[in-house]
């Protein structure tokens, strides 16, 4: 993960369960406190038709976010009352490339961090 002045070294796993009908993604900082540790379960809705992602850290936050995913581009967006977020990445078969940004308003967005996701051998 890269913050505007550092450069932090994690973790994070993806885990299908069951058959496949929901994802399982886990993340950690391994020398930091921020970002938190953090789990998230990613499904989709016969439905509606659309992804969610339903996140929670070790602070106890809890967000639900809408996801899209096309096959190389994956989108993460929450839209609660204080504090705006989203995600936009490109997925290969080694790497995910991400950057999250983030708004008071919803309008006027700003880059929070950018992460790096590799494969492991």
């Amino acid at each position: 993960m890269r913050f505007p002045k550092e450069t932090l070294d994690g973790e994070a796993s993806f885990e299908w369960l069951d058959e496949g009908g929901l994802m399982v993604m886990r993340s950690r900082t391994l020398e930091a406190a921020l970002p938190p540790t953090a789990v998230a379960v990613i499904g989709f809705d016969d439905s509606s038709e659309r992804w969610s992602m339903v996140y929670h850290d070790d602070r106890g936050v809890s967000r639900i976010y809408a996801m899209t995913f096309d096959g190389t581009t994956w989108t993460l967006q929450s839209k609660p009352k204080d504090f705006h977020q989203r995600f936009r990445a490109t997925v290969a078969p080694a790497s995910i490339e991400g950057v999250w940004e983030k708004s008071d308003d919803g309008q006027t967005w700003g880059e929070d961090f950018s992460l790096t996701y590799l494969r492991a051998a």
